[in-house]
């Protein structure tokens, strides 16, 4: 090795210790990526694996949840290649890691400081206390730019698999678990895009009983998502349409008795047939593992609707629906909600690969626009991750190519079986 590595690396062992804190340490190649929240678990399990990308297991911190593979905010260090390595992660969404890639944009990155003696997921603090304000150099993306809001300049990516999405129904206690709740199952584009588009429906809509009178409304992700854009993809929209979905707040996912109210952060009065006004519009969570925590939320089979859709009518009990990644979907489901089928069929790896189960995305690795995205530690990196994703996908919230039977020509389209 030669002097200045020996160097580099004997600093970069003193901001494991907190020693050094300065950003930038000599003979330290440094990775910055952005990108998509849904397959930022696939992203960890692959830069924390020995020997995939890094020589060795990496020393990690990450901010922003108790679980590794979630957290918002991520940082490795090893050896690549015996020259030293720091890759900083920021899951920004999908959409926002296309318009880091094409501007020149600063994003927030935990600072070398963060990678102690002692490193770990942190559930607390939710962004890491020392920052490091960076462009990226790459981002994940859950589909292709050509189908996303960020069409030009041209970006150079590679594929690297398939991430599966689902549906799901917000959590209930056992007294709100009523005939209506329970006959509800599935979803289709139809319904979905009524709902989308009205700010919210009758849930007769989704059961055929015109009994079925409680509202439901979609949750869902803001525009910087690929969650969402593959969402309104599959829903036959285009990724630039305005939708009416709510932002449920102010509940809990500890009180089991669904006593603390559920509320309806206001984003856009709009106007709905009726007269009222809804807190429905065109914002949405930030992180779909915030999404599917509020999914968790106990109570709104009970609670007056903040919407008061009805003129003179019963304006007690609504439901939500939120579409989600099959990683965070899992959370979701863990705390009570509910999956739904989607045009009569469930989400499984099987039914995917088959083609039989159309909501999925082609993830993506794609290049910064700046010079050093495409040669250099950049480049080593995202060769890295094109060759070395596809071998750690888990197969049920990453799925490799190698399994499918079926692909997609681009985001918009449907399954086509192989070989056509």
């Amino acid at each position: 090795m030669k002097i200045k590595n020996l160097f580099a690396t004997a600093l970069l062992g003193l901001s494991l210790t907190g020693v050094a804190n300065a950003q930038g340490l000599p003979g330290v190649n440094y990775v910055y990526i952005t990108g998509s929240t849904a397959f930022r678990n696939s992203v960890y399990a692959t830069l924390n694996a020995s020997g995939q990308v890094f020589d060795g297991a990496p020393t990690f911190s990450g901010f922003g949840s108790g679980t590794a593979a979630k957290c918002s905010y991520m940082v490795f260090s090893n050896t690549i290649s015996s020259v030293p390595y720091i890759i900083k992660c920021e899951w920004s969404g999908s959409e926002a890691g296309v318009i880091d890639a094409v501007s020149n944009v600063l994003e927030t990155f935990p600072a070398d400081s963060e990678l102690t003696s002692a490193p770990g997921a942190n559930s607390s603090p939710s962004t890491p206390p020392s920052i490091d304000s960076h462009q990226s150099d790459l981002a994940m993306v859950d589909n292709d730019q050509g189908h996303s809001r960020t069409t030009k300049p041209n970006l150079t990516g590679g594929e690297v698999g398939v991430i599966p999405f689902t549906y799901v129904k917000n959590a209930q206690i056992a007294a709100d678990k009523t005939a209506d709740w329970l006959a509800w199952n599935n979803v289709t584009v139809a319904q979905v895009n009524t709902a989308l588009l009205n700010n919210g429906t009758p849930l007769s809509m989704f059961t055929g009983n015109a009994a079925d009178t409680n509202f439901v409304y979609v949750a869902g992700r803001n525009n910087n998502s690929g969650t969402r854009a593959n969402f309104l993809l599959n829903a036959a929209l285009g990724v630039k349409t305005a939708v009416g979905q709510i932002y449920v707040t102010g509940g809990s996912a500890t009180d089991l008795t669904g006593n603390t109210p559920i509320t309806f952060e206001n984003q856009a009065l709009l106007g709905i047939a009726n007269g009222a006004s809804t807190y429905c519009g065109n914002d949405g969570q930030d992180s779909g593992g915030t999404l599917a925590t509020t999914m968790t939320y106990l109570g709104s089979g009970h609670q007056a609707d903040p919407n008061q859709p009805y003129v003179g009518g019963a304006n007690t009990g609504w439901y939500a629906i939120a579409y989600l990644g099959r990683s965070d979907a899992n959370t979701a489901i863990s705390g009570g909600a509910v999956e739904l089928l989607f045009q009569g069929v469930a989400e499984s790896p099987a039914n995917i690969e088959s083609g039989v189960f159309p909501f999925w995305g082609n993830e993506w690795v794609y290049k910064a626009l700046n010079d050093s995205a495409n040669s250099g530690p950049q480049g080593t990196v995202y060769s890295k991750l094109v060759s070395k994703i596809p071998t750690n996908l888990d197969g049920t919230t990453g799925i490799p190519y190698s399994s499918m039977s079926v692909y997609k020509t681009t985001s918009a389209s449907y399954p086509i079986e192989n070989g056509f």
